[in-house]
């Protein structure tokens, strides 16, 4: 069965009909599908991360959240995060059998201080996101260091944003679904038509009311999964704050 949802080869042959290089339906070829290739990366990278024009906020796609399962080892205080892993969008959990507290956001350099200062045992309380290592097709690779380290198998659980992977393949979808195949189109459009004219025309207005529409909805429905815990991400809630003389690195009217 056929779907409405736009592939790849959808997004880049729109584009290359628009800008004159193919006739209608035709997908471009060599060079030319090259350029129009970087202009839909354009146009979708612009739809991953838009601002949310009432607030002047980044927005978090709803369908760019992931849950994570991560279990604890005895021992163990580095764990590899997935390989989309953008940033957190609440702080990890124990399940509630643990009867721990909520694990504090610290810088990893804390983390590698605590280590070297004898203490009594204590609860695991610390979580820091550092840098593992960077591959050149997919970028950096994170990991999450505990302190202090496990002393047995805990659940730990977080949601977290995902950086989605670059569309390569004619038949590639994109995230989002059917809903947001006219707004990523009408982004994509728009970056050709400034690319053009230099200017902002018909699509780049469209681009920004399919945007800001999808926006609204995805907002509301993710207040009506979550009710009145709805929080909003943007990192302009994070700040540094001195606990016992060290600095934490914690949210305050968000998460992350």
């Amino acid at each position: 069965m056929a779907t409405l949802e736009l592939k790849l080869s959808d997004l880049y042959t729109r584009v290359s009909t628009f800008l004159g290089f193919t006739t209608v339906e035709t997908a471009p070829t060599g060079t030319v599908l090259t350029q129009c290739k970087n202009i839909v990366y354009r146009g979708y990278r612009n739809f991953l991360y838009p601002i949310d024009s009432r607030t002047g906020d980044l927005h978090n796609w709803s369908f760019l959240k992931q849950l994570h399962v991560l279990k604890t080892q005895t021992g163990k205080w580095k764990y590899n995060l997935p390989v989309n892993f953008s940033d957190f969008l609440d702080k990890p959990h124990f399940d509630d059998s643990t009867g721990y507290n909520e694990l504090t956001r610290i810088a990893p350099e804390q983390i590698l201080e605590l280590r070297t200062t004898s203490v009594s045992e204590r609860p695991l309380a610390y979580y820091a996101i550092a840098p593992f290592t960077y591959d050149n097709d997919t970028g950096t690779f994170y990991e999450m260091w505990l302190d202090p380290e496990p002393d047995g198998e805990y659940i730990l659980k977080f949601f977290y944003r995902i950086d989605p992977l670059k569309p390569e393949n004619a038949t590639d979808y994109l995230v989002g679904g059917m809903r947001a195949s006219e707004a990523i189109l009408e982004n994509c459009l728009a970056i050709a038509e400034q690319q053009e004219d230099d200017n902002a025309g018909l699509h780049t207005q469209l681009a920004e009311q399919l945007t800001q529409k999808l926006i609204r909805c995805d907002i509301e429905e993710d207040s009506d999964f979550i009710g009145n815990l709805t929080q909003n991400y943007s990192n302009k809630y994070r700040n540094w704050k001195t606990i016992n003389t060290d600095l934490v690195y914690e949210d305050e009217g968000g998460v992350g």
